[in-house]
């Protein structure tokens, strides 16, 4: 948290900076994480607001974007980052699913005792169900227009093995959707 407040304090002092010039998704997130913190704490107090942080963190990373909205390419450790962690996170849990309880993604996407324990097993949460509809759409974009990856090249470990980026890709979309659906 206290990251998310320095990077906030540095932003403000940027004079094109989010904070002193907000754009449209900008504005209409702090919108959205208002009205959602204010019902979340009159009907849940503040266990629904830390029971929905996945997506306040998500919304975070949308400022940062808008941030950085005139050099993407200085993004590309954490674009990188994301579809390893993901392709990771997907494959662990699409196994699970396979072996042990094909109803799981059903399961974990409620506040269950039995969601908390099937997230303890390493089968992805609520923020990875939802995470993966949410990322679905701009692995599609990049699959089917290949210059915006090359915006945001692979590190020199990625290109090491010739087409693994595009693969890692393309597995994030197939493997995203086999889980969700």
């Amino acid at each position: 948290m206290l990251a998310v407040v320095v990077w906030l304090l540095i932003e403000a002092l940027k004079p094109r900076g989010v904070v002193r010039s907000p754009t449209m998704p900008v504005l209409l997130a702090l919108f959205f994480v208002g009205y959602t913190l204010l019902f979340e704490v009159m009907t849940h107090g503040l266990a629904g607001v830390v029971d929905r942080i996945q997506i306040y963190i998500m919304l975070f990373f949308l400022v940062v974007q808008q941030s950085r909205r005139y050099d993407i390419a200085s993004l590309r450790t954490v674009f990188w980052l994301v579809i390893v962690l993901n392709v990771v996170w997907m494959t662990s849990t699409y196994i699970f699913l396979l072996g042990d309880d094909a109803r799981a993604m059903r399961v974990i996407v409620r506040s269950t005792n039995e969601a908390r324990e099937l997230v303890e097993q390493g089968v992805g949460g609520y923020s990875m169900a939802y995470g993966a509809v949410l990322l679905l759409p701009a692995l599609l974009a990049i699959l089917l227009r290949p210059g915006i990856a090359n915006v945001l090249g692979p590190p020199a470990y990625l290109r090491s093995i010739p087409r693994l980026p595009e693969f890692l890709i393309l597995y994030s979309v197939v493997i995203s959707i086999l889980v969700v659906i």
